[in-house]
């Protein structure tokens, strides 16, 4: 049975919330998605009919300073420039937000990488990524969860995806080290291990040719993946019966359970007694050896960097009590 999602306390400005509990989908892709813009295009789109009407809209680009309100003409000219070549070689990035919040209620981050700029640091691969979030209710009704499961499906499917994924997360992770913040977000992430982080532009550098941020509600690996785990065969073989399994493209989409399940610890501070569902448990086991090092776990660390508080998360699958 799913644990409901906790009422997270309001730690911000006033009525400016600084985490909330969100849906997000976050995919990661090469450079050589031929119609890159056009996909693009169609996902801001599609991220857009399913926003309340008269909502409110921001955004942010690599050559703006915080976020600016959309205003008439706005949306067509990120539409023009995502056509435009040099978003193929040069870094650049699209944010649409619900409002102008530290963790707004709705969000879509696409961002885009050169290879060349980071290959002498020793990266084999620099990968694009597109994430975006709604409110964690969204897909309480079931249509519309199916409705969402399909989104994710065929946005990975034109992307031509090293991997992707689907979970409950927990946004405005990258405000926290900056407002001091990160004491709560690490309350939350440690109780309910379920929570992803969704800070993808932290993980992006570290997914290579067929990595994964490890196990989630929706799971999505590549082909290559697939053979690095020693076949589709011998993958299945080691997944829990309850898994749904599903080809998404060259790859696979592993299903967790009807609904995102979190999990619930019994105290903040101990990593030894998590009652995590058994299900995201043996995805864990199955794809650990494609399984990157989380980039945004750095943000449950005081200072940014890789302490133990954030290899413990990155480590919270593999100690557990399976319920």
């Amino acid at each position: 049975m799913n644990n409901p999602l906790p009422i997270l306390e309001r730690y911000g400005y006033g009525n400016d919330p600084a985490i909330r509990s969100a849906i997000i989908a976050g995919f990661f892709f090469r450079q050589e998605v031929p119609d890159i813009g056009e996909v693009m295009q169609a996902v801001m789109d599609e991220w857009l009919s399913w926003l309340p009407a008269d909502i409110d809209l921001y955004y942010r680009t690599r050559n703006t300073e915080g976020k600016k309100p959309i205003k008439k003409g706005t949306l067509t000219r990120l539409r023009n420039e995502m056509l435009k070549e040099k978003y193929r070689g040069e870094l650049w990035t699209t944010e649409l937000y619900s409002d102008g919040s530290l963790a707004p209620e709705y969000g879509l981050d696409m961002c885009s990488d050169n290879l060349a700029d980071w290959a002498e640091y020793g990266h084999e691969a620099v990968n694009n990524y597109i994430s975006f979030y709604f409110s964690a209710q969204l897909i309480d009704d079931k249509v519309t969860r199916e409705r969402w499961v399909d989104w994710v499906i065929s946005i990975a499917e034109r992307l031509d995806y090293v991997s992707a994924y689907s979970s409950y997360t927990l946004t405005g992770a990258a405000s926290a080290m900056e407002y001091g913040w990160t004491p709560y977000l690490r309350k939350y992430a440690y109780r309910y291990p379920g929570f992803d982080i969704g800070v993808n532009h932290f993980t992006k550098h570290n997914i290579g040719t067929c990595g994964s941020k490890g196990a989630r509600w929706l799971t999505l690996i590549n082909a290559e993946a697939i053979g690095k785990l020693g076949g589709k065969d011998t993958l299945l073989s080691q997944l829990d019966s309850n898994i749904g399994v599903r080809s998404v493209g060259s790859g696979l989409m592993l299903r967790a359970s009807d609904l995102p399940e979190l999990g619930e610890m019994n105290s903040v501070e101990t990593t030894d007694t998590i009652p995590i569902p058994k299900t995201l448990i043996s995805i864990a086991k199955a794809i650990e050896p494609i399984t990157i090092e989380d980039g945004a776990a750095q943000l449950l660390s005081p200072d940014g960097e890789m302490d133990d508080n954030a290899h413990r998360w990155l480590q919270r699958f593999f100690h557990h009590v399976e319920r």
